[in-house]
């Protein structure tokens, strides 16, 4: 199998109903294993680092096979555990699986009827059938499945943090044209609010991070592209040329054409 390719190692459905369902992942044999379970009824314990969380019905819990941390059913809990999961190599992909864990924990939102619960339910479905087409078909799914957990965890944010998804959308490089008020609309909060609560939270202003993004993105594109300064303007959310080489001066301290023309400017 090709290294760069996902293969799935198990997924199923299972029912627990007391503490004899424990395990540690520090000694599972699969190194690479990546796994989401998710909770139909009941709960899960995980813990690491010494401390517990619990994933309820309609949220899933991310980890990795040989890492410090444990599972099992809550020895004070009397239902059943009711759990649905995949376990897979990930291949080229531990990089969305590693950027979902950091970016959003190891207990993740998974609602039933979500994209992310469908792709899970497919997988699940062909696993038992051995329905895969070929490796090429399990890396798109374990692909589609984690994009799908981290667009589904962004739009709960929206609702349950504001500030922090606005945060996410400023910080989004590929769309970088947005304005302060689009932002602060898509967040669902007002853009005084909105420049208020993001300063005093992460320190520094929305429209400063915004405009030092758009000239990191503007530098960039000069030093690989031939486009002219006014393209590039448009495409880095700057109202003009001018508009650019004025942000670009004063950020960097010589004219963007400079860039592509002064080999004693560092690249």
């Amino acid at each position: 199998m090709d290294p760069v390719f996902a293969s799935i190692a198990a997924a199923a459905e299972e029912v627990w109903h007391d503490a004899r369902y424990c395990w540690d992942n520090s000694r599972r044999p699969e190194h690479d294993a990546c796994v989401i379970q998710r909770t139909l009824t009941g709960r899960l314990r995980f813990t690491t680092k010494g401390k517990s969380v619990f994933a309820a019905a309609e949220e899933a819990v991310l980890f990795t096979h040989r890492e410090a941390s444990a599972y099992g059913y809550p020895p004070e809990d009397t239902g059943p555990y009711r759990l649905q999961f995949v376990a897979f190599h990930p291949g080229a992909l531990r990089a969305l699986f590693d950027a979902l864990r950091r970016e959003f924990g190891a207990v993740v939102k998974m609602p039933a009827k979500s994209e992310g619960t469908l792709i899970l339910d497919e997988i699940v479905r062909l696993q038992r059938k051995r329905g895969f087409r070929d490796h090429l078909h399990v890396t798109e799914l374990i692909s589609r499945l984690l994009l799908s957990l981290h667009r589904e965890q962004i739009a709960a944010r929206q609702n349950d943090d504001p500030i922090d998804y606005g945060y996410r959308l400023v910080n989004d490089r590929a769309a970088t044209s947005r304005t302060l008020k689009d932002i602060a609309r898509l967040a669902g909060v007002s853009r005084e609010h909105f420049v208020r609560e993001y300063t005093r939270r992460y320190g520094e202003t929305p429209g400063g991070v915004l405009r030092r993004i758009r000239l990191e993105n503007a530098r960039a594109m000069l030093l690989a592209s031939s486009l002219s300064q006014a393209d590039i303007a448009a495409v880095c959310g700057f109202g003009s040329g001018d508009a650019l080489r004025r942000s670009f001066e004063q950020h960097f301290g010589y004219a963007p054409l400079a860039l592509r023309q002064s080999p004693k400017i560092e690249r």
